[in-house]
């Protein structure tokens, strides 16, 4: 695949993109204007630049182009159409989009004198292997700053039979023969005998999946053959080097060991145990159902434990494990899943759980309950990476753990795929934000749990998709959240004294302030809690 071809099919006049090239650069010039007092103002930095028919075809509008790019086939043959009225003001750079900021600061110092808006258009973000889009898309944020924008663009999943027909059946030599390749229709993916594949994204999945890896998306357009997508960028210290941790081949991807790091720190800190020995009852460590009218009856504390109780139940009533069923509890904090299941369904519980504090507490309870026989507790282990044997348990069960995922929820639910056998059960509760709030606005919820991000229904979903799963149920259950907290605030009220003598008086208002962050949230609508079930897909989808 030249550079030329590619040009040729794409944009030439009547070529299958040329209308959509043509509006990708109004779109930008317009989100410029909008966001960015005008493209005059503004330097363009396109991630994946190709052929340079984008960026080129608007850096007569912009103060500073630059093109990067890892191909050095197309970066030539976009320098050698760079014309001499734009040729002071366009530069084309060799390099990694993991390395965009580094590159940005060493070849362009003078890129912060104005607004930067960061594109990445044509669904190149598609070709990018999954172990780097999670730090490609931070840097992409984090160099368009709280002062630009990222413009991503979609190939639009609405026209995927579209162009299988007059794009790419057309276009052999580009991509592939059709001939034996692989058609997903579902999931709007093409894989060529050739071994070329793409995969084309509806507007809802667009925006999902830039919520997923936290996005502040304020415009989804559908244009044409194109999803094109608007992002606020994020204020960063830009002075100070690179902290992303871009290795390959790890097994981790980016951010997961960061992920890891922080639910160890917030579950082994001894003042975080002591609030939930003190105020959410020592057993549960997830949110409760009060749908049950009887629970009015119970003194707070009391109403606390039993909602938890009730919450499982819910939670096991929707997939009915059987009897003598193997089943993996992702998260399991003290335990308290993992010896209901045990007790009341003749289950084998294998409980994953990073907190060493937590794991310890567990062990105890399960030989007061008699129930070493059926719950294994190993060593510390993160739902990332289990080391459990794969296509193995009929269930995965989690209660809300998931929320800790933060960006890298997919790589969860990839794990809870690899180790279920087919048509197995992943099952849980979670919170997750509405997809309007804007993050600012989510800033106190986040912070109650050290988090950055947080997944939206739909991004939840988007991710678990992604993943092998087919959705079976969401119910939202937003009003037991609410009061849930409203029921730990209570109780933080009556024992702060209590909590403060094990603690510190200031460890005690912080506490409160989460807490009625996460309530007001709920009230509002911003947060939504609820029970989210689904199936494990015949055929494992390709990452």
């Amino acid at each position: 695949m030249t550079a030329a071809r590619w040009h040729d099919a794409m944009y030439v006049k009547n070529g299958y993109f040329a209308e959509l090239w043509s509006e990708t650069i109004k779109y930008t010039l317009n989100k410029a204007q909008m966001y960015c007092n005008g493209a005059h103002m503004c330097t363009n930095v396109e991630v994946g630049s190709g052929t340079g028919d984008v960026i080129l075809g608007m850096a007569d509008k912009f103060r500073l182009s630059i093109g990067l790019d890892i191909n050095t086939e197309f970066l030539q043959f976009s320098e050698k159409r760079v014309t001499d009225d734009i040729k002071d003001r366009v530069k084309f750079i060799h390099g990694s989009a993991t390395e965009l900021i580094d590159i940005m600061k060493e070849e362009v110092p003078e890129l912060r004198s104005g607004p930067v808006i960061v594109t990445c258009v044509n669904n190149t973000i598609g070709i990018f292997p999954d172990e780097i889009k999670a730090a490609t898309y931070r840097q992409m944020q984090e160099l368009a700053g709280e002062n630009g924008i990222v413009i991503i663009g979609f190939w639009n999943g609405n026209k995927f039979g579209d162009a299988l027909q007059h794009f790419y059946a057309r276009n052999p030599k580009l991509c592939g023969s059709m001939e034996g390749a692989i058609i997903d229709w579902e999931n709007h993916t093409l894989t060529t005998s050739g071994g070329y594949r793409t995969h084309w994204s509806t507007p809802e999945e667009a925006r999902s999946v830039l919520l997923r890896y936290g996005f502040d998306v304020i415009d989804v357009t559908e244009i044409g053959r194109g999803v094109l997508c608007t992002c606020r960028g994020k204020s960063v210290d830009t002075s100070a080097p690179s902290t992303i941790d871009l290795s390959i081949g790890k097994s981790f991807s980016p951010n997961q060991k960061e992920v890891e790091d922080a639910v160890t720190s917030f579950y082994q800190n001894a003042f975080q145990q002591e609030f939930y020995k003190e105020v959410w009852g020592g057993q549960d460590q997830h949110i409760g159902l009060y749908t049950d009218p009887s629970l009015k009856c119970l003194r707070t504390s009391k109403r606390i434990s039993k909602a938890g109780c009730l919450a499982t139940e819910k939670l096991l009533s929707k997939v009915c494990p059987f009897d003598g069923a193997r089943i993996a509890d992702f998260g399991s904090g003290y335990g308290s899943t993992a010896r209901h299941l045990a007790s009341n369904y003749n289950c084998s519980v294998t409980c994953i759980e990073l907190s060493q504090y937590s794991n310890e507490i567990n062990r105890k309870l399960c030989m007061q309950a008699g129930l070493e026989s059926k719950i294994e507790i190993g060593s510390e282990k993160s739902f990332f990476k289990t080391d459990l044997n794969e296509s193995f348990f009929d269930f995965v069960i989690s209660q809300d753990a998931f929320c800790h995922a933060e960006d890298v929820a997919f790589r969860a639910f990839e794990e809870a795929a690899r180790v279920l056998k087919p048509n197995g059960i992943l099952a849980f509760t979670n919170t997750v934000v509405d997809p309007q709030v804007r993050h600012e606005e989510m800033e106190g919820v986040l912070e109650r749990l050290k988090l950055c991000v947080m997944d939206s229904p739909d991004s939840l979903v988007a991710a678990a998709d992604l993943a092998g799963f087919e959705l079976v149920e969401f119910e939202d259950s937003t009003d037991s959240l609410v009061q849930h907290f409203c029921s730990l605030i209570e109780v933080l009220r009556e024992k702060s004294d209590i909590l403060a003598g094990k603690t510190s008086k200031e460890y005690v208002m912080s506490i409160l302030k989460g807490l009625e962050n996460w309530r007001d949230a709920g009230i509002n609508g911003s947060l939504r809690w609820g029970f989210f079930v689904f199936s494990k897909s015949m055929e494992t989808k390709s990452a």
